[in-house]
């Protein structure tokens, strides 16, 4: 497994352990719902489960998509920003 692969598996994680978490309400300023947390907790664990396993995934910008959800901020979104462009290095 190629260290960038593992350190997208760790992102991916590390995002699905945060967004697994309840909401702070702090969230909201950055545009974050309840649903919208709690999808995005599924998406990032699926998305790690999909890298450990050497499974195909999607190309996608993931911080548009977020921006889609109504998330236009905040570290959560830079984060997932980063790990958008390490996949875009691996997949």
């Amino acid at each position: 497994m190629s260290t960038m692969l593992e350190v997208a598996i760790q992102q991916a994680s590390a995002l699905a352990e945060q967004l697994s978490s309840p909401m702070p309400e702090s969230a909201v300023t950055d545009g974050w719902r309840q649903e919208t947390w709690v999808k995005w907790a599924g998406i990032f664990g699926d998305l790690a489960t999909s890298l450990a396993d050497g499974r195909e995934v999607a190309m996608a910008s993931i911080s548009r998509a977020l921006d889609m959800d109504g998330v236009h901020g905040g570290a959560i979104l830079e984060a997932a920003a980063t790990l958008s462009n390490h996949l875009r290095r691996v997949c």
